[in-house]
């Protein structure tokens, strides 16, 4: 399921934004969309995929993307990227990947794990490495983490497995990073 917004009137081939919803356990709601408004009005195709883990769409898709099945969030990411390219409103040499928080951590993974499907990537606030994110956030997100990452001290692999930052050498795409110098959730290391 995603939510797709165009610039009216325009049937040019569109440089596509796929924005990655922040959570893990968030979505993409259909109603007035900040980012997507601005982006329109500049002539850009949004979409935004709710991908497994994504909520709203039942606990069973809510799990689905949670410790080991991590990769498959990646294939929804990697489905959204090779629909938008087939459809005519679509420039396909221009689609990139944007998300902020655990949409920048996704944005980071497909740059990382795709980096043939992106023109380029734009990660605001996301998480690099999840064992340096787990041992610096608050415990209430350490917490609710585990269940979504993996626990520190048994599932230091999986971990690694899943960390960006341990295949930032795979990135040919241009990333821009922003970040807050005090963001609660997200430390300012991470990026």
């Amino acid at each position: 399921p995603e939510n797709l917004y165009l610039p009216r009137g325009n049937k040019a081939k569109l440089p596509t934004i796929v924005l990655v919803h922040g959570g893990p356990a968030g979505s993409s709601k259909i109603g007035w969309n900040v980012f997507a408004r601005f982006y329109t009005s500049q002539g850009y195709a949004v979409v935004e995929p709710n991908i497994r883990g994504s909520t709203g769409f039942g606990r069973a898709y809510e799990m689905a993307d949670n410790r080991e099945k991590r990769g498959d969030a990646l294939k929804d990411l990697e489905s959204v990227n090779k629909w938008a390219k087939s459809q005519p409103w679509c420039d396909p040499s221009r689609v990139i990947v944007m998300g902020g928080s655990y949409g920048g951590y996704m944005t980071l993974m497909a740059l990382t794990r795709q980096p043939e499907l992106w023109r380029a990537g734009v990660d605001m606030v996301g998480i690099a490495n999840l064992k340096t994110f787990l041992r610096s956030t608050a415990q209430a997100i350490r917490t609710v983490f585990v269940q979504e990452f993996g626990d520190l001290e048994a599932d230091s692999e999986l971990l690694d497995m899943w960390s960006p930052s341990k295949r930032f050498d795979r990135i040919k795409a241009p990333l821009f990073v922003g970040q807050g110098a005090n963001d609660p959730r997200v430390p300012k290391p991470e990026s």
